[in-house]
């Protein structure tokens, strides 16, 4: 039906003791019905060792299955603004990490969106992994920590997606801040990185968290799948298969409207796990809810009368359970993009919320010495300062216009 599968950030050789090579991790994908595996050339932890550095090719690994890509790329793991996985790359990105005492490379020196934009000169993609955790669920206590960097490169256009299903970070936190970045108008979209170490007997399976991209073609295409992904034409799971239309528009589409319409709403669960409920979620708040109560399709029918832009999206969760290998049941659609009479998608509270967070930050590298030219911080506190400056804009422009969510 033109929809793959793909994992995002797979460490073949991470400390385990079997060496793992490209076909034995074609295998591993094989074997999960996995499409697309990204592997993952990384320093291991704060040295400078560098794993499966002698499988880079700078394009998939040759071999007969035309079902499933191996591509050796990158995390690139800056210790401070949080790490990365860089995609579809013709070239590596050196150091592999940065901002790590006691190294050569302890410098804050270049932030993440430098590393964007030079992934971005070769044609590839880039995105933040395992993102946040457990304390970003609550709105009031979340604050700089984890992906720090993430607003800032989310609203300057250069971060291409985010990880929001991930084995080591919780679905549910990351998600509070990708709904955060969407209403204040980021349109970057969610995708899965499981952080399998596949060299370890007992580890979680690659491609126990996935994305489901839709690239519409019969054949696997890997330049096809990132361009989908990175155009938000797919769902995360951790097991469920999730479907969503709005008024005939699917994931990542965007859908033009007036004020006062209203919206034909459907989506499909379906999982061999054990679900709880399916939910639709409407810029970041829970509009409807169904219990599974056992069953496993779970459908959802509504309308929705529309009073601003904004995005509509579905998610699954359930419990915790052995099959899965994540800490609880997990799906999430990416959303639609609803705009009312061209009014863009603003949040005046979000937007506050990650100003907030960008001026923690900026305190935080200015009394920091971490810097091997006083010329580099400023670079970087300049970058921050930047996406600041577009927050604080749509706090002003939502001021004088009394507009926006709500949220």
């Amino acid at each position: 039906e033109g929809w793959y599968s793909g994992d995002n950030h797979i460490h073949p050789n991470y400390g385990g003791h079997y060496f793992v090579q490209p076909m034995d991790l074609r295998n591993k994908a094989q074997a999960e019905d996995l499409n697309v595996a990204n592997g993952m050339i990384a320093n291991y932890w704060g040295n400078s060792r560098v794993e499966d550095l002698e499988h880079f090719l700078g394009h998939p690994h040759p071999h007969d299955d035309s079902e499933t890509i191996v591509y050796y790329n990158e995390e690139y793991r800056p210790s401070y603004f949080a790490h990365l996985s860089l995609l579809n790359l013709v070239e590596l990105i050196t150091p592999f990490y940065i901002g790590s005492v006691g190294t050569a490379h302890q410098s804050l020196y270049p932030d993440n969106a430098t590393v964007l934009r030079q992934v971005h000169e070769q044609g590839g993609i880039g995105g933040y992994v395992h993102p946040f955790g457990l304390n970003h669920r609550d709105p009031e206590a979340a604050g700089p920590g984890g992906a720090r960097e993430l607003p800032v490169d989310a609203i300057l256009g250069v971060a291409d997606f985010v990880d929001v299903s991930c084995i080591w970070s919780d679905e549910l936190g990351t998600a509070e801040i990708w709904y955060r970045l969407m209403n204040t108008g980021s349109r970057i979209p969610a995708t899965a990185g499981t952080d399998a170490m596949s060299d370890i007997w007992r580890h979680p399976a690659v491609g126990t968290t996935r994305s489901y991209v839709y690239t519409g073609e019969e054949e696997l295409d890997y330049d096809q799948w990132a361009d989908a992904m990175a155009a938000g034409r797919a769902f995360v799971t951790s097991g469920p298969i999730l479907s969503l239309d709005v008024s005939g528009k699917g994931m990542g589409e965007e859908l033009e409207v007036s004020k006062g319409d209203v919206l034909e709403i459907s989506a499909t669960a379906r999982s061999i796990f054990d679900m709880d409920r399916i939910e639709i979620i409407q810029n970041g708040e829970v509009v409807h809810t169904v219990q599974a109560n056992g069953a496993k399709t779970v459908e959802v029918d509504l309308d929705i009368t529309i009073e601003s832009s904004g995005w509509i999206a579905a998610r699954v969760l359930g419990p915790t359970q052995h099959g899965a290998m994540d800490s609880y049941l997990f799906a999430h659609t990416n959303p639609v993009y609803v705009i009312a009479e061209e009014e863009p998608i603003q949040s005046r509270s979000d937007a506050a919320f990650f100003v907030r967070w960008i001026d923690e930050t900026i305190e935080d590298m200015r009394s920091m010495d971490r810097w091997d030219d006083p010329a580099h911080k400023e670079q970087v506190i300049s970058t921050f300062e930047q996406g600041r400056r577009l927050y604080q804009s749509q706090i002003e422009e939502l001021d004088r216009s009394r507009g926006g969510l709500n949220r």
